[in-house]
């Protein structure tokens, strides 16, 4: 702390500011910080942007998969990420993994990512009776679900 015998200009200034105004001011702050951040969603979301991302210790960004008011988590090295309402997965690197081609899909599990909706709709039960595959399978770096066709 600052004693009182000791004349400095920061000494001076100390012990005549007024400390409950300054701690008002920095309250002030800190709150205004605080409604800043959580506005930030609904402006990005008004101005057609990504009210979620991912950001890393570079500065790389990706749109994150919003879940449960909040990004997606990390799961077995892998996050959802959206681009054009496509659901896809980045690694933490924020480097694409999956390409963003899908309408839903669920995190990884055990090393692969549940096809739900495609189990639901019948394509992969189809898929194996006709003996076709999905483009995106030919494709450099086939998603894990074309393992199960």
């Amino acid at each position: 702390m600052v004693s009182r015998t000791v004349r400095t200009p920061f000494g001076d200034w100390w012990w005549t500011v007024d400390r409950a105004v300054l701690a008002a001011m920095f309250g002030l702050m800190l709150g205004g910080i605080i409604l800043s951040l959580a506005a930030s969603p609904p402006v990005a979301a008004r101005l057609g942007l990504d009210p979620f991302h991912f950001v890393n210790r570079q500065g790389r960004t990706a749109p994150a998969f919003p879940f449960d008011n909040g990004a997606d988590n990390v799961v077995e090295g892998l996050a959802r990420t959206v681009k054009a309402g496509k659901v896809g997965f980045v690694n933490p690197a924020l480097d694409v993994v999956v390409p963003p081609v899908w309408d839903f899909a669920y995190p990884f599990e055990k090393g692969a990512a549940p096809p739900g909706l495609l189990q639901k709709l019948g394509m992969m039960a189809y898929w194996r009776a006709t003996h076709t595959r999905p483009d995106v399978c030919s494709a450099k770096g086939p998603p894990p679900f074309c393992g199960m066709i």
